[in-house]
């Protein structure tokens, strides 16, 4: 039965005739070499599917021409390695060729000075191929062979040469380099200009040009009638005349070929190469120009492809870097693609060596049976050495704009901290409850014995309950004004309240006043004063400084039982004022923690003592405010002294050195 797809095919005893023909026909009509012999091809092989497919050195194999459907490439790259036809027929074979829905795909390769260059490649859509059609194939291929020998071989050689130069290049400047190159070899150019269209405004651009005058390749393409170009399906080559495109080279150049670039059905750009003296391309390499501005097309849209993807994977890990959280994306097959520097910390594992590695077996605590599984959680997990630390994991699906799930990312939230956070807040509660009961005890109970024996008590006793009810109110005060302090502390900016003053006698003023007050205590404490300079002239917000101090002083009398030594000196662009204890001293390990909200470092000695916590939190944040620093050096069993400094540059509205305020309204919220 005759396949109805095989109409004009001649019987089998015609063939060599038909062969015949086709070289005959090829002679008689050189420059439609590849369509005649497609034609007859068509005819010997029963089918209309028939293409001529280049292949490239590495195996890369493109359409020439032909009327192919489906992606062939890859069959016809196969037949570089191959002597003989390749023949599919059956429904795996034909599948795995890219036929979608064919019966029958035959390919044989295309060699030229015994070096394969393309595929002659046929597709039967009903019915299968025979052997007389497999003999047939080779020959239509030495027939192809003498087609791409009809250009000159030095053309030939240059289109392949260009061909693989574009297929290996990996940046756009080396891109634009090799396809000038290639044309310039192919049509027998000497220099040229590449332009491309801007991604974002579709607006030409000089991308590359070569030994024109900048100026005027510029005005090129400025010229309106330049961009119409663009929609040019074929190389075509124009004099620098007035009135065309290429007027503003008028003199720069004998000629100009010009091959658009286009990818999908769409204009990428332009590639003009610039013709010697009495140059004239022939219609052969002008077909060949156009081949190779199929193939530059195609590696230009594939560089912004891998560009942009480039683009993408970087925000992608910056964005998952930035996590403090560990995160691990993987595959459903369960390989690695992404492990952020929280995870590389917390497993002990590289991202660069561990892409592309299973995760199973590299995750602890069922980590990468959650991957691997897509168990969403949220499970709770302890990790991380020496100090173990609580985390809550979580998975989620990594899913394309169609839903389709591609890969899952496991999430390790750190509670430690919040816990932590909670447990300070809540110690800090029952602190705050102790430290508010204590003096409101000692003030209810001496107000309660004056009120029944105030009469009959000697003055020395009313005066010292006096003396005790006011302290208490003062301590009570001080704690209201660290709780309202605390409560402001992260509002918007305000300025310090800053005056013109001298430090030196501020400070010492403060110790006088202390000293005084402690020595009327039925325990008195001494409160001594050294400076090292006569005055400094200092802007500071004086409520500010004097409320660090009474912390400081409030702190050394805490934990010591000695005297107490307020030390002022100047440097060349701050002012030192230091508080020095002979207490018991601060553990080592603890020096850095004691500045931070709700830190208590001895509990044991808070208990005994008093303390919410947040006065040295506050005196870090006052200072700060202020622009300066602050910090202690203690030694255990001699004492500890606390540092803090002013600069001396501070602005006359209150802004510190370097920028805003960073004390924030809690600063105006605390002025007397």
């Amino acid at each position: 039965m005759r396949n109805p797809e095989r109409r004009g095919q001649a019987p089998a005893g015609d063939e060599l005739t038909q062969i015949s023909n086709a070289v005959g026909a090829l002679g008689a009509d050189p420059d439609n070499a590849v369509s005649t012999l497609l034609s007859h091809a068509s005819v010997l092989l029963g089918t209309r599917e028939v293409g001529l497919f280049r292949v490239g050195l590495t195996g890369s194999a493109s359409l020439i021409a032909g009327t192919i459907s489906g992606d062939l490439a890859g069959f016809a790259s196969r037949t570089r390695s191959s002597t003989r036809p390749l023949l599919a027929q059956t429904a795996d074979a034909v599948a795995g060729a890219g036929a979608t829905g064919a019966r029958a795909v035959l390919a044989t390769p295309v060699r030229l000075r015994h070096r394969p260059v393309g595929a002659l490649v046929a597709v039967a859509r009903t019915g299968t191929f025979e052997s007389r059609h497999v003999s047939s194939v080779v020959v239509l291929a030495d027939l192809a062979a003498l087609v791409l020998q009809m250009a000159t071989a030095a053309t030939v050689e240059n289109l392949v040469t260009a061909g693989e130069s574009l297929g290996t290049v990996l940046e756009n400047k080396q891109l634009l380099e090799a396809l000038l190159d290639g044309a310039c070899r192919v049509l027998g150019g000497n220099g040229g200009f590449v332009c491309l269209l801007e991604e974002d405004t579709h607006k030409l651009h000089t991308a590359l040009f070569r030994l024109l005058p900048r100026d005027q390749v510029e005005a090129t393409l400025a010229n309106p009638s330049f961009a119409a170009l663009l929609h040019e399906i074929a190389p075509r080559v124009d004099a620098p005349a007035p009135h065309s495109p290429f007027a503003p080279l008028e003199g720069a150049c004998q000629g100009i070929v010009t091959i658009p670039l286009r990818a999908e059905g769409r204009p990428v750009g332009l590639v003009c190469a610039a013709l010697p003296e009495d140059s004239q391309p022939d219609a052969t390499s002008l077909r060949l120009a156009a081949v190779l501005g199929q193939h530059a097309a195609t590696a230009v849209r594939l560089l912004w492809t891998q560009s942009a993807t480039a683009t993408r994977e970087a925000e992608l890990k910056a964005i998952v870097a930035s996590f403090p959280d560990p995160i691990v994306v993987a595959t459903l097959a369960g390989e690695c693609v992404l492990i952020n520097p929280a995870a590389e910390m917390l497993f002990g594992i590289s991202n660069d060596f561990e892409r592309g590695r299973a995760v199973i077996g590299r995750l602890p605590g069922g980590l990468d049976e959650m991957l691997l599984t897509g168990d969403h959680g949220p499970r709770d997990v302890t990790l991380g050495t020496p100090t173990p630390e609580h985390f809550v994991a979580s998975v989620s699906k990594v899913t394309t704009k169609d839903a389709r799930e591609i890969g899952r990312v496991l999430v390790l939230h750190n509670k430690s901290k919040e816990e932590q956070a909670e447990r300070a807040h809540a110690d800090f509660v029952a602190v705050i409850g102790h430290e508010l009961r204590t003096p409101l005890t000692l003030i209810k109970g001496f107000v309660k014995t004056l009120i029944r024996r105030a009469r009959d008590m000697p003055t020395e006793s009313v005066l010292e309950a006096l003396q005790t009810i006011d302290d208490q109110s003062q301590n009570l005060e001080h704690l209201i004004e660290d709780l309202l302090f605390l409560s402001q502390s992260d509002r918007a900016e305000s300025r310090l309240y800053c005056e013109w003053s001298d430090m030196v006698a501020f400070v010492r003023d403060f110790a006088t006043a202390a000293s005084a007050r402690l020595g009327q205590r039925s325990t008195p404490r001494e409160v001594l004063f050294r400076a090292h300079t006569m005055e400094i002239p200092l802007h500071f917000d004086r409520t500010k400084v004097e409320q660090v101090l009474s912390h400081l002083l409030d702190n050394a009398l805490k934990y010591s039982q000695d005297k107490v030594l307020i030390e002022v000196q100047r440097h060349p662009d701050h002012a030192e004022v230091t508080v020095t204890d002979f207490g018991i001293g601060i553990y080592s390990g603890d020096l850095d923690a004691i500045f931070e909200r709700f830190t208590q470092v001895n509990s044991t000695s808070t208990r005994e003592h008093g303390g919410t916590g947040v006065g040295l939190y506050i005196c870090r944040r006052l200072v700060e405010a202020h622009g300066g620093r602050i910090w202690v050096e203690s030694t255990l069993g001699r004492g500890s002294t606390f540092h803090f400094t002013i600069p001396l540059d501070l602005a006359v509205d209150g802004t510190p050195p370097g920028g805003a305020n960073p004390l924030g309204e809690a600063a105006a919220g605390l002025r007397p």
